[in-house]
């Protein structure tokens, strides 16, 4: 992945994960659910790929 492409994804997840209300673990219609280990893993990706961005801008990581 390119480095404009992951910060491109950082932006929609920085967008989507802060707002996030739905933080159950589970719903008996649905079923599993990931919100927060998915926000999780997105995050780790960011810092990974986004190295500089990570240290100098938490903006990737932060929670609301």
């Amino acid at each position: 992945m390119t480095e404009e492409a992951a910060e491109r994804w950082c932006a929609g997840s920085t967008a989507w994960y802060p707002a996030e209300r739905d933080t159950r673990g589970w719903d008996d219609s649905l079923g599993r659910l990931h919100a927060v280990a998915h926000g999780a893993d997105a995050a780790a990706a960011f810092a990974r790929a986004l190295p500089t961005a990570a240290r100098n801008h938490s903006n990737c990581v932060r929670a609301g």
